[in-house]
């Protein structure tokens, strides 16, 4: 009897741990995926912000429609704070990347955190063709 328990008990920890590495498998690729479409330079992941909040990078032109994609900060409850459109500085009808420009006024919520949401540009509506970026923010 203490012998299957044993068992069992290794198939379960191998178990485990072949879905942990899974899990991070999986989560690092999606991390990758958006890397080789946006690179945000500003700002950076938990940096203190304040309106008007300067907001800059690259995007493939993919990313784009029009020029231009969706931006928005919201607190952390997810109420939307501010919202406007990132700017192609450069010609976007390419794959390569183009470096982009936003500027969202805001006024100062009452959470301390918050997230700043880059939406790819989805004018078809069809989810195969959304993707976004989140990266979290704190409130001066």
């Amino acid at each position: 009897m203490a012998k299957r328990l044993k068992v069992f008990i290794g198939l379960a920890s191998l178990l485990l741990v072949a879905t942990a590495a899974l899990l991070i498998w999986k989560n690092s690729d999606q991390r990758q995926d958006h890397i080789n479409l946006i690179r945000v330079d500003t700002p950076h992941p938990n940096q203190m912000i304040q309106s008007p909040l300067f907001i800059s990078g690259q995007a493939r032109g993919m990313w784009y429609f029009e020029a231009t994609f969706p931006v928005e900060i919201l607190d952390d409850r997810g109420n939307v704070l501010a919202r406007g459109a990132a700017q192609a500085q450069g010609e976007w009808m390419t794959d390569q990347f183009v470096p982009f420009r936003a500027e969202l006024q805001f006024s100062n919520p009452s959470s301390k955190t918050g997230t700043l949401v880059l939406e790819k540009s989805n004018p078809s509506g069809l989810v195969e063709n959304a993707a976004s970026i989140k990266i979290p923010v704190h409130f001066k």
